[in-house]
């Protein structure tokens, strides 16, 4: 990533990742950069925060809050593979519980009434003998 040296020696007040689910992966060099960045505050918005695990949730929150939900261990542990494995419930709704004063979510119908509803398209392939 240019310019990460002078952007980890600055001081921000507040940092906003708009799209944050691009640095959903911990591992990346952009999320290790982010991670380093001093700001008084932190912002993630993403429309699709969690696509492929409850690791891609945490990451976000690791990003905000450190050990809000523990480290990625403690997490794993407690949350992600009871939740994703075993179907846990009752997991799933102390995580929900947990995170819901941090996220805003809202439907299309709630945000735009004006939006067509899905259209699906199916390509035929053809095939020429």
């Amino acid at each position: 990533m240019r310019g990460k040296e002078f952007l980890i020696a600055q001081q921000f007040h507040l940092i906003i990742l708009d799209k944050a689910q691009t640095v959903k992966n911990f591992k990346t060099q952009a999320y290790q950069v982010i991670q380093q960045l001093q700001a008084g505050q932190r912002i993630c918005l993403s429309g699709t925060p969690m696509e492929n695990h409850l690791g891609e949730l945490w990451s976000l929150f690791h990003l905000l809050l450190p050990g809000f939900l523990g480290d990625q261990k403690t997490f794993q542990s407690i949350y992600q593979k009871p939740i994703e494995k075993l179907g846990n419930v009752a997991r799933r709704e102390a995580l929900a519980k947990r995170i819901k004063p941090f996220t805003l979510r809202r439907t299309k119908q709630q945000v735009a009434l004006d939006l067509t509803e899905k259209t699906e398209i199916t390509p035929m392939l053809a095939l020429i003998a």
